[in-house]
């Protein structure tokens, strides 16, 4: 989807609070982190009511155990997806297939994108499956990159591809607020200012400033 500028303010006017979905999402997200990796998981217990006083809940939680190796048990056939053999590639542009094998070859860390995708997003996308994977490119270099939903403010999704993409603000000083948004065609830098008008304190003034 390639967005117009009125289009572009509609939805930074409508993500100055952080989406339902997305607070949800970034639950599920710490969830998933403490059941498959087992950060934090000890705060995923909970007190018994009428069971257990204060002192047994924090010795449970200090004598709980972490069950990522169970999931890690779990996950292991997945790496059959990458160790089978027979199949084949078929690359949509056929004429320029080996540059973009070549490309393809060392996208990330002088990996491939399918070593890449295996030792990253194949366990990314087990506890984020609301993050992002997102190609950069710098002039004709291109590589991967990883946005966790807690770094993502809003998106708009057909299937697994994005029509739009609005990531966190980052403030610069009081009242500036500077937005990085991408569509279909653009990479957006957008600084966002409260409105001088104090009888409309809800509109803001935004700058564009194309990135790519």
């Amino acid at each position: 989807m390639i967005l117009s500028i009125d289009q572009i303010k509609d939805i930074l006017t409508q993500s100055q609070e952080v989406p339902q979905w997305v607070q949800e999402s970034r639950v599920y997200n710490q969830e998933l982190e403490a059941l498959v990796n087992g950060t934090k998981f000890d705060s995923l217990l909970y007190k018994i009511e009428h069971k257990e006083d204060d002192k047994q809940i924090q010795a449970r939680k200090r004598y709980s155990r972490s069950i990522k190796d169970m999931f890690e048990r779990v996950l292991r056939p997945l790496d059959n997806i990458y160790t089978a053999t027979g199949g084949s590639k078929k690359y949509l542009d056929e004429a320029n297939a080996d540059k973009i094998i070549s490309i393809l070859s060392g996208i990330r860390d002088n990996k491939s994108l399918e070593k890449w995708l295996q030792r990253n997003w194949l366990k990314l996308y087990h506890t984020d499956p609301n993050g992002v994977i997102l190609y950069e490119h710098n002039k004709e270099k291109f590589y991967t990159t990883y946005k966790n939903i807690s770094s993502i403010r809003n998106y708009e999704s057909d299937g697994q591809q994005l029509e739009w993409i609005l990531f966190e603000p980052v403030g610069k000083e009081k009242g500036v607020l500077e937005w990085r948004l991408i569509d279909d065609s653009k990479d957006y830098l957008i600084i966002q200012q409260s409105s001088s008008d104090s009888k409309d304190c809800h509109k803001f003034l935004f700058h564009f400033i194309l990135m790519k």
